[in-house]
């Protein structure tokens, strides 16, 4: 085999190496964190394969424009194994609480 060729060979490799680190990167790296406050809208059980818990959180707030009270609603969902964080939204929801959500 020419040189060539096994410079090209292991160019394609460290290059797949790098998209497929990138990938992971991409996919598990941590975006950003903080928290927010509001009321809970809905809580559900979405997917056919792989069920997870959806929610929405209603954080409220005046509208920059007209300067009306407006509701600002912001998605989040539940990780699997989270039961007991779950459990805890679905009382506040009972009860119609307020509740401070940390996220990642």
């Amino acid at each position: 085999m020419s040189n060539l060729k096994k410079f090209f060979i292991r160019f394609l490799g460290i290059l797949s190496l790098l998209a497929v680190a990138f990938c992971i990167f991409a996919v598990y790296a941590n975006y950003s964190t903080g928290k927010r406050a509001g009321l809970i809208n809905k809580m559900s059980k979405k997917g056919v394969l792989f069920k997870t818990y959806e929610g929405q959180l209603n954080t409220g707030g005046f509208s920059e424009t007209a300067g009306d009270i407006t509701s600002s609603i912001w998605m989040f969902s539940v990780k699997p194994g989270n039961e007991d964080v779950r459990d805890q939204i679905d009382e506040a929801i009972n009860r119609g609480e307020r509740v401070k959500l940390y996220y990642e």
